[in-house]
């Protein structure tokens, strides 16, 4: 009875982790149709990522590595690229379940997403690097544009991207913008 107890738990256990669990998803996606420079296609995929709160690094020509963080979680990715093609391979990750061949489906969310402005970037011709600076004097409109940034700066903030000090003054400065 307890052995047929146990091989019961265990086969819902694996049944479970199963359901949340996908094969790790990698980006090769060729890009056939525009003609872009290399520096163009950096600046659509660091646009792309940094709007997603990827937090981007150069790792030399024609490669970079991005990490997300969110709540209790990180994944890092690489990323290569050139002016006909674009790659993006998982590189490591915390909390997101990964097997060697399977990750939390919110992984692969992530990556999606991120290829989706990456493309929307190239067709609409969105090359501009984006800088703090420009965010940071971008005149204020409404106050649903103050609401909106003051809660994404809370979600910077509370995710462990900016220190107590950056929040305080970047909250200052959206406030005295409105």
């Amino acid at each position: 009875m307890k052995a047929r107890t146990t091989l019961i738990f265990l086969t819902l256990s694996l049944f479970t982790n199963l359901l949340y669990a996908d094969a790790i998803l990698n980006i090769d996606q060729p890009v056939r149709n525009l003609k872009v420079s290399s520096d163009q296609m950096k600046n659509a995929i660091v646009s792309a990522a940094e709007e997603q709160r990827w937090i981007v690094t150069s790792e030399g020509e024609g490669r970079m590595s991005a990490t997300y963080h969110r709540s209790n979680y990180m994944a890092k990715i690489s990323i290569r690229y050139a002016p006909t093609f674009y790659t993006i391979n998982y590189a490591d990750s915390k909390r997101l379940r990964y097997t060697g061949t399977s990750i939390h489906p919110t992984y692969n969310k992530l990556i999606k997403a991120l290829q989706i402005n990456i493309i929307r970037n190239l067709k609409s011709g969105d090359f501009t690097e984006k800088s703090d600076t420009e965010t940071d004097t971008t005149p204020v409109d409404g106050e649903g544009d103050v609401r909106t940034k003051l809660i994404d700066l809370k979600q910077l903030y509370e995710d462990g991207l900016i220190s107590q000090d950056e929040y305080d003054a970047k909250r200052k400065a959206i406030i005295d913008s409105y």
